[in-house]
């Protein structure tokens, strides 16, 4: 693993406790993103499961919510930036955006 993407790995995972971690971050914005190019269905049964942790009871995910892309940081991994594959320094990444 590059250290690029080991460094946007640990940016995007959330300890929930000492022992549970989360496969991805939330932002401010409610966009949901996680490391690598994560199963599909797999993402959106997590996310789900979060959001109804969280109080939101009607949330329901699916593969079809969820994206792979490709994202760059200029910022050690505060923000990312969607890129194409081959860019300096892309890492793969797991999202839902704009839809929660």
């Amino acid at each position: 693993m590059s250290t690029e993407l080991d460094t946007a790995a640990q940016a995007m995972t959330t300890w929930w406790d000492e022992t549970t971690w989360l496969p991805f971050v939330e932002a401010e914005n409610c966009n949901i993103t996680g490391p690598g190019h994560q199963s599909k269905s797999a993402f959106a049964w997590i996310v789900t499961k979060w959001d109804r942790s969280c109080g939101t009871t009607d949330a329901h995910w699916n593969g079809l919510d969820v994206a792979h892309l490709w994202v760059v940081s200029r910022d050690d991994w505060e923000t990312w930036h969607v890129a194409p594959h081959d860019a300096p320094g892309a890492v793969p990444v797991t999202c839902i955006w704009g839809k929660r």
